[in-house]
């Protein structure tokens, strides 16, 4: 597999952004006593859906982002799905966090976690973003 230099950059910074956001938010968790599952819910999950949202239009053919119809909109890429189920796991473990791990809800929002990462595995492999250590 061919590296990427240029993508690899970028996956970089939007990792090192991404991480910098989380501990923002837990510092706020702790600090403000605001629900951490709810911070990493709005933050992983309802940011990049309001951002996919509001670009709907410039996505579309003929809009900013594809005026020829030949871009495919970044939302339809099997990687915004990942991103979506990862941020699902993240605020299951917030909201797991939350009831302080100790009660059956927080082992259901672990196994919907543990299913958001697999998920998100499925849609990076799609994407071609990781390969498959078997092969």
């Amino acid at each position: 597999m061919t590296s990427h230099p240029e993508r690899d950059r970028v996956t970089l910074l939007m990792r090192t952004i991404a991480a910098a956001l989380g501990l923002a938010a837990i510092v706020l968790h702790y600090l403000a006593d605001v629900s951490l599952g709810l911070l990493w819910l709005g933050l992983f999950v309802g940011w990049p859906l309001l951002g996919a949202l509001i670009t709907l239009d410039d996505d579309l053919p003929g809009g900013w982002g594809s005026p020829d119809g030949a871009a495919s909109p970044p939302w339809r890429d099997p990687v915004f799905g990942a991103q979506l189920a990862f941020g699902v796991a993240a605020a299951a473990l917030g909201f797991a966090h939350d009831l302080r791990w100790r009660s059956v809800t927080s082992l259901i929002l672990v196994a919907i976690a543990l299913g958001g990462i697999a998920l998100g595995r499925i849609g990076l492999r799609k994407g071609g973003r990781i390969r498959d250590s078997a092969r």
